[in-house]
């Protein structure tokens, strides 16, 4: 007989953590239990890690990555950019990260970055890495 599955964290446990516990809220964020609806409301949460939480879940929708690609934290633009689901949009967008060069970088080596746009954004810039 096998043991049941681990349940999984609802939304209610997730409110019952105070929201300056922001190392408990990135590990909830992360976890592969959290649904949906947890990383989208954690997505907004206004401590940098536990929306790069969100933003390196492997599973984390394209729609989220977007919004999270904007994100005011460098370090969760770079976490968005390097994510093999970035939309390729996004990945242009952060591409001209300036406010943050390790973004951009990571943009420009995410694998879903088309090829002739790598190589336009090298001549464009007489170099060939951010």
């Amino acid at each position: 007989m096998t043991s049941p599955p681990h349940p999984t964290p609802t939304l209610h446990i997730v409110m019952d953590i105070p929201r300056d516990d922001y190392r408990a809220l990135a590990v909830i964020a992360g976890t592969p239990y959290a649904q949906p609806q947890t990383w989208t409301d954690l997505a907004q949460h206004e401590h940098w890690e536990v929306r790069q939480a969100v933003a390196s879940r492997p599973d984390c929708p394209p729609e989220l990555l977007r919004q999270l690609g904007q994100d005011g934290a460098g370090i969760v633009r770079e976490t968005v950019a390097s994510h093999p689901s970035c939309p390729l949009h996004t990945l242009e967008q952060l591409l001209c990260d300036h406010e943050y060069p390790p973004a951009a970088r990571a943009a420009f080596d995410n694998p879903n970055l088309p090829t002739a746009l790598r190589a336009m954004w090298q001549l464009a810039h007489g170099k060939t890495q951010p």
